[in-house]
């Protein structure tokens, strides 16, 4: 496994520290070492559309600048459409209480396992009657 680097900007609008950054990573991989640009999920369409250029990986995230400013640091991030659906529809199938192919694999799975314990159960069972009838039977013969 090579060297690998990552560079964190919180801010996603094309600039100069974007552009030194996608210089740099697009350099890094010609040499051999993997680079990954985490950066904004919003506001940075441009530096991402550079660094696809460039062939290096990102890794969006929603984050923002820090500021002083409390409005700023409180805002809400976008949602988009297809994501509004998605949870929806998590929601949704939580609320129905339709199962998962994970919960019903395990259930069958604890079914199956419950048979079998049920049946070796049986098993031991039966041995042990047939022992004490061998047993007495044992018992009758040698008593005559």
């Amino acid at each position: 496994m090579g060297l690998r680097v990552a560079n964190f900007i919180e801010e996603g609008r094309l600039g100069g520290p974007q552009i030194r950054i996608a210089e740099v990573a697009k350099h890094l991989n010609d040499i051999g070492i993997e680079t990954t640009v985490i950066l904004p999920k919003y506001q940075s369409e441009a530096f991402k559309q550079k660094l696809k250029e460039y062939n290096i990986k990102t890794v969006p995230l929603p984050i923002h600048r820090l500021t002083k400013d409390k409005k700023q640091r409180h805002r809400k991030e976008e949602v988009s459409d297809k994501e509004i659906q998605e949870q929806l529809r998590a929601t949704l199938a939580k609320l129905s209480g339709s199962k998962t192919r994970g919960s019903v694999s395990r259930a069958k799975y604890r079914r199956e396992k419950r048979t079998a314990a049920a049946e070796a159960e049986e098993e031991k069972l039966q041995k042990q009657q047939k022992d004490q009838r061998e047993c007495l039977s044992c018992l009758t013969k040698c008593e005559t």
